[in-house]
């Protein structure tokens, strides 16, 4: 049955997607401003983590308490959505990490950047709060001053304290924010890697430098899930262990650079391998964390990076559709989620909920997509233009 719904939910959500684009409710990149296949990708991995949240929100519903659900499919789908993701960043900024930062115009990288991830974060913030509001037990649990500087905190992608008296009020929208901090260190950290990177061109290949870091990764990895990884100090383990993910993709970017390989990565043999290797960590393990898991999201996410559609999949417009709107989705779906199952009684349908869920997500993000986001990336340009200008 939950097998059954996810496939269903998976569906349901291309064929919308499919629909929207014939309809062009939401206009299509071009390809020649596409990178590989990741396009086509995005959508899939934030449905994988809504799914991963409905089983979470489901066990909260039964147990009162907000913890993954068992081992297998359910966790792995969505921890291996937040490290591709990962991966995607670091590949798509490579370019930007390997570049002399002198020649680099940080200022309009930055208010794009800004502009790009904010205005969503912000209307998503605006529901968290009417929703905590509602949440609480009344205005006489509130504290306005504290309130006011927490909201602060979370439109400024600081952190994601309680509101209004709602514990753990983070869970409205799944936690998903933490990951943006680290898309916002990435950036930060991007001068740095720059210079690092930029200069150590002078000392070794880019790939022998990259596949030191990329080997780096999984030994942090490994350290992290041992519990050997600063465990001393809270909260710095598994930032160190996650940050070298994003270095990942860029190792990813380099190995693309090589038309030989990409070209054989292209291929269909490539794509049924990189397949398998996506079955075996969704199916065969108990986490996503681990550097078994790691190496086979790397060999899923290679071919990936070097234009393997896998079958057409990921060029499907449908699939193009679902990675345009997969910020909305990955910000949405737990408000989504929230409100179904702490104000309505459908939780009790069980996992048959989770496709009309995910449809009403994803149509959600496609309005919220064209409304919010767009917008948002348009003012940003103008913004970074004039600044230019």
């Amino acid at each position: 049955m939950i097998l059954l719904s996810i496939l269903v939910g998976f569906l349901a959500c291309f064929l919308l997607a499919g629909w929207l684009a014939r309809q062009g409710a939401v206009p299509l990149p071009p390809a020649s401003g596409r990178l590989g296949c990741i396009d086509g990708l995005r959508g899939y991995l934030a449905l994988g983590v809504v799914v991963h949240h409905f089983a979470v929100a489901q066990g909260e519903w039964l147990t009162g308490q907000w913890e993954d659900p068992p081992p297998g499919l359910l966790v792995t789908l969505g921890q291996g959505g937040v490290i591709l993701f990962f991966m995607v960043t670091g590949c798509l900024f490579a370019g930007k990490a390997r570049q002399d930062p002198r020649q680099v115009e940080w200022g309009r990288l930055y208010l794009g950047r800004l502009f790009r991830l904010g205005p969503m974060m912000w209307f998503a913030t605006a529901l968290l709060v009417l929703l905590a509001a509602l949440a609480s037990a009344g205005p006489a649990q509130w504290r306005p001053a504290a309130d006011a500087l927490a909201i602060l905190a979370w439109l400024g992608f600081l952190a994601s304290p309680d509101l209004f008296g709602v514990e753990k009020s983070w869970r409205i929208v799944a936690g998903v924010t933490w990951t943006l901090r680290f898309e916002w260190a990435f950036y930060l950290a991007l001068p740095l890697l720059g210079l690092v990177l930029h200069r150590g061109r002078r000392l070794a290949p880019p790939g022998l430098l990259l596949g030191a870091g990329l080997l780096l990764s999984y030994l942090l990895f490994q350290a992290h899930m041992a519990g050997l990884l600063l465990s001393g100090i809270p909260g710095l383990g598994r930032p160190l262990a996650l940050a070298p993910l994003f270095l990942t993709g860029l190792c990813v970017a380099v190995l693309r650079e090589r038309e030989e390989l990409a070209r054989l990565l292209r291929g269909p043999a490539a794509a049924l391998a990189g397949t398998a290797a996506l079955a075996a960590m969704l199916f065969l393990f108990p986490t996503a964390y681990g550097a078994a898991q790691y190496l086979l999201l790397t060999a899923f996410f290679l071919p990936v990076a070097c234009g393997n559609p896998y079958f057409g999949l990921l060029r499907q417009p449908a699939s193009i559709v679902l990675g345009e709107i997969s910020y909305s989705l990955y910000l949405l779906h737990g408000l989504v989620l929230f409100t179904a199952f702490h104000f309505t009684a459908l939780p009790a349908a069980g996992w048959s909920l989770l496709p009309p869920l995910m449809l009403l997500t994803t149509l959600a993000a496609s309005l919220t997509h064209r409304l919010v986001e767009r917008p948002g990336i348009a003012l940003g340009r103008r913004l970074a233009a004039r600044r230019v200008a």
